[in-house]
């Protein structure tokens, strides 16, 4: 899909700019305090892949296999742990469409959907910082350009609609 490689570097390099490479000490999850819970197994794989690492040191078997686990994060992580998997989305293997896809469904509105999520949506776009919101605008904007699926880039270009109007 990505057929610029100037194009998808110079992408990567906006990701390192935007997102630095730290420790995380916050709140991972919405539900850090009931990982316990057999029904927030999934809570509970996230935050035992991201504690105690940077955003790089996450590996493409566990974005693979969680393709949409940052929608479990606090803003905080989400801000700290992102990159991961807009660098993932970049990829064009096995696994990099997947998380590029749910990347695209996560940010784009659902006012025609219950429940709507839009809200909730506008709030992870609000809590990036302007920096990583041109980041992941310029992802969609890559997607609704070039994927090979209408019904992707028509997603994609409601979460730049979103970003657009909401990134205040």
């Amino acid at each position: 899909m990505f057929i610029d490689a100037n194009h998808t570097e110079q992408m990567r390099e906006m990701i390192l700019r935007a997102f630095p490479s730290q420790t995380y000490e916050g709140t991972i999850t919405t539900d850090d305090d009931a990982l316990d819970d057999p029904d927030l197994d999934d809570h509970k794989y996230v935050y035992e892949e991201l504690k105690g690492k940077q955003w790089p040191d996450l590996s493409h078997d566990f974005l693979d296999s969680s393709p949409d686990g940052f929608v479990l994060l606090t803003e905080g992580a989400l801000r700290a742990y992102l990159a991961a998997w807009l660098m993932r989305a970049l990829d064009e293997s096995d696994g990099g469409e997947h998380v590029r896809d749910y990347i695209v469904y996560a940010f784009s509105p659902t006012d025609d959907m219950v429940p709507d999520l839009t809200a909730f949506r506008v709030g992870r776009i609000r809590c990036l910082t302007p920096d990583q919101r041109v980041v992941l605008r310029s992802l969609l904007i890559r997607v609704a350009e070039s994927d090979p699926s209408e019904f992707q880039k028509t997603l994609a270009r409601g979460a730049v609609e979103l970003i657009d109007a909401h990134a205040g």
